[in-house]
């Protein structure tokens, strides 16, 4: 939780929403939420999130894998839309199909995974 928060301050700047003066340091948040995501896969798709801001297209998929494989939804979501757009791996239509069906969950998950692979939402 503390390594999450760590990357939290950072990535916005401020502890708890406190005008402090930190500037926003992505490089910074990424250690916090790369170490968290590494410790529990719960906290994968904020390190992808801020892996994204950073252009740091290749740590996006090793991040959003591990919580995609952890059935983290919208780790799964992020993890299509790389495969898909060929950012930070190569082009592949049958994986992003894959990961975005597991985002989906059957209509119950992400809708926007859903609507990528014609699945209507329950």
């Amino acid at each position: 939780d503390e390594c999450n928060t760590l990357g939290g301050i950072w990535e916005k700047g401020n502890a708890y929403g406190a005008t402090d003066g930190l500037k926003v340091d992505l490089d910074k948040a990424l250690v916090g939420h790369r170490r968290a995501c590494l410790l529990d896969p719960d906290y994968c798709d904020a390190a992808a999130r801020v892996a994204i801001r950073a252009g740091k297209n290749e740590d996006v998929v090793l991040f959003a894998q591990r919580g995609c494989d952890a059935n983290d939804e919208r780790s799964c979501l992020k993890l299509g839309n790389a495969y898909e757009t060929g950012t930070g791996a190569p082009k592949d239509e049958a994986r992003a199909k894959a990961a975005y069906t597991k985002a989906c969950d059957r209509g119950e998950g992400q809708k926007e995974a859903c609507d990528k692979i014609g699945v209507t939402m329950k």
